[in-house]
């Protein structure tokens, strides 16, 4: 949205962290009950069921939110584990929720405001409002706390019952669970040993990608003899592919003309004192953001809004309303409130409402219209018969997908699992008129293949592969140890490289077992190696992160006594601690799931 939407006014920073918290934590909120009896459940949490549609609608957000943070390189693993972690965030609000009520953890008034008090919400510390020579004032920041009108502001309401429901009771009911935990005095020490002894090490490496296998070294034999010695790694889940057709969800011309109208009647209302821009900003923007501070956007300069926005803001006069003015986000109405100049930079402070251009309630219903009367006569004549001579729409294919995988062609959408993995077995079925944020669509069946170990046939490029990096393996391990079998105590490891090409070799800094040496990596067998032999002995040849090392210790700094007094010590003692309490809050949480009565469906829809 416009970059400065959000950077204006303590109620929008409230409001935007809400909506975090709420996505978190109150994903469905109270009034399961309410739900229909003939709703759909993935599953219940003790007595409370989680309908299957809401439970949908947060996957599919979650998952949308992976494609944005991942910029489009998002992993199918990645995408099948979202089902089961939205499924473990409510589990855990559930849980705990029960837990704050039985012990009686809600945060006392004094126990919030302390709270709010020394972590102000991302985006209150740059507000001008709490700023003094540019620099947010913790004072004014707590005047603001402590004015009771504060809390009229919706937004602050929702932020302080998160702090007394959520945040306080977690607070508290972590330093119960983790009391009295302290790590041993053996552990102590090797932690302490990890970080301060020191080496200086040679070292000598051969990667097994640098040996070249050729194609006959791996036989038919040797690939039918790996397939019958492993099925498990050959098990695949049941696959689906579909024929689909898709309607998107476009505005049309008319659609457009309607919001237009909508905002040149708004102006008119406000232009004839009828109402006040805030108070239109408040009820009919779609910018949920400035919306509920009535279409505020505070203080903004050039390069801060999109060009269409600022090229209107920037030309009207103080107190003026704008005509409707069209950008990617829709139509706005602007108010510019004041203009000022300082060091040649002019700024100017307005108010817009805000209109999407998206299909309109008309529109939709007579997309659905449409739908269903093409579905309808799918049904009778078949899925491609239906769609013959239609130029606008067009029959696509899906490709093999397993539940959970983005479906190619359609993205995620609400019930296509549940349609293409059903155990109807009658391929020749039209799905109902099924939706997401973005089209319509109508589905059927092209093919299903079954659970099960796939054919030979199937995997024996993949077996060819892993065999010969079986190979490449050997003869690097092989080749290392001939050179380890002719290498004198004198001799020197790092100079290796220099008469041999298939050899990586060098010498280490002054280095820690925890710390990364380029070529061998860290904490690893080799560097372990290393800090546990002799100075001035060669090594056997090791194995350690897909590579083979023989390493030299040229020098070692071992600790004779552990400074049990010393700073050193306590910070040492400080991390394990923290460490340690992480642990033991999972362990009892883990232990705490295990007593509660749970069931869930993720496997059948998912």
């Amino acid at each position: 949205m416009l970059k400065k939407m959000r950077e204006h006014a303590a109620s929008i920073m409230v409001v935007a962290i809400v909506s975090f918290i709420a996505t978190i934590f109150f994903s469905w909120g109270m009034g399961n009950t309410q739900k229909s009896n003939q709703e759909k459940y993935i599953g219940k949490i003790g007595k409370e069921k989680i309908p299957l549609q809401q439970f949908y609608r947060q996957v599919e957000a979650e998952r949308e939110k992976l494609r944005m943070t991942s910029e489009g390189q998002v992993i199918p693993q990645q995408i099948r584990m979202v089902p089961r972690q939205v499924w473990e965030t409510e589990v855990s609000r559930i849980l705990h929720r029960e837990v704050f009520e039985d012990m009686a953890l809600k945060g006392s008034a004094e126990e919030v405001f302390e709270h709010l008090k020394k972590n102000p919400p991302p985006g209150i510390t740059q507000h001008p409002r709490f700023l003094t020579d540019s620099i947010f004032d913790t004072s004014k920041y707590v005047q603001f706390l402590s004015d009771p009108q504060s809390y009229e502001d919706p937004g602050l309401v929702q932020l302080e019952a998160y702090s007394r429901e959520i945040v306080i009771p977690m607070e508290n009911l972590k330093k119960l669970v983790e009391a009295g935990v302290f790590p041993a005095r053996v552990e102590i020490e090797q932690e302490y040993r990890d970080g301060y002894d020191r080496a200086v090490f040679e070292y000598v490496k051969v990667a097994p990608s640098l040996f070249e296998v050729d194609s006959s070294e791996v036989s038919e034999g040797m690939i039918e003899s790996y397939y019958q010695a492993n099925p498990d790694s050959f098990s695949e889940e049941s696959q689906a592919e579909l024929y689909f057709v898709r309607f998107p969800k476009v505005a049309t011309a008319e659609d457009e003309n309607v919001y237009l109208r909508e905002l040149r009647d708004i102006k008119k209302s406000i232009d004839d004192g009828e109402s006040t821009f805030e108070e239109e900003a408040k009820r009919e923007s779609d910018d949920e953001s400035s919306a509920v501070n009535g279409g505020d956007l505070g203080w903004f300069k050039k390069g801060e809004m999109v060009p269409e926005f600022e090229e209107v803001a920037f030309s009207i006069a103080p107190g003026t309303i704008s005509e409707p003015v069209k950008s990617a986000f829709g139509y706005h109405l602007i108010l510019v409130e004041d203009k000022e100049e300082q060091d040649s930079v002019v700024k100017v402070k307005a108010r817009h409402i805000l209109r999407k251009i998206q299909p309109t309630a008309e529109t939709l219903d007579s997309l659905e219209e449409f739908i269903d009367t093409m579905r309808k006569v799918m049904l009778e004549k078949g899925f491609f018969e239906a769609v013959a001579g239609d130029g606008k729409v067009n029959v696509d294919s899906t490709g093999l997908f397993k539940k959970g995988d983005m479906i190619n062609g359609i993205g995620y959408l609400s019930g296509a699992y549940i349609f293409a993995f059903s155990d109807d077995e009658e391929a020749e079925k039209i799905s109902e008129r099924m939706e997401n944020d973005h089209a319509l669509f109508l589905l059927q069946v092209k093919r299903r293949t079954k659970k099960g170990v796939l054919p030979l046939a199937d995997v024996r490029e993949r077996i060819f592969w892993t065999l010969k990096d079986s190979l490449q393996s050997v003869k690097a391990r092989s080749y290392l140890e001939k050179v380890h079998s002719i290498l004198g105590s004198d001799d020197t490891l790092a100079l290796l490289k220099d008469t041999d090409s298939l050899l990586t070799s060098g010498v280490s800094d002054t280095v820690s077992r925890k710390q990364y040496v380029p070529d061998v990596g860290y904490n690893n067998p080799a560097v372990a190696k290393a800090f546990s032999i002799p100075v001035g002995t060669v090594s056997k040849v090791i194995e350690a992160d897909r590579a083979f090392y023989i390493v030299k210790p040229l020098w070692k700094d071992i600790i004779d006594s552990i400074p049990w007094r010393s700073d050193a010590i306590y910070r040492v003692t400080y991390s394990l601690i923290e460490q340690a309490r992480k642990n033991v809050y999972m362990d009892w949480y883990i232990n705490y799931r295990k007593k509660i009565d749970m069931e869930e469906k993720i496997d059948r829809f998912f």
